[in-house]
């Protein structure tokens, strides 16, 4: 099977034109997928870590931590 990847706007009244440069796949059977960008989606899939920054309360001090858990290897 054969990829041709292609960029277009589909017309409004639902067509697509495949490029002349193309024409040797006309009347060839293919399997079409079509993929829709959506800029709201992908703006609202992006996190930002840096919101979640100091705002877990530790109860303890993470250098103390560190330290205790050592003392336990010795």
């Amino acid at each position: 099977m054969k990829a041709v990847e292609l960029e277009m706007t589909i017309g409004t009244d639902g067509s697509m034109r495949l490029p002349d440069a193309y024409h040797q796949i006309y009347g060839q059977h293919a399997r079409i997928v079509i993929l829709l960008s959506e800029p709201q989606a992908m703006e609202d899939a992006l996190i930002n870590p840096m919101k979640y920054a100091n705002t877990v309360d530790w109860p303890v001090d993470g250098l103390t931590y560190q330290e205790n858990v050592r003392d336990e290897w010795s």
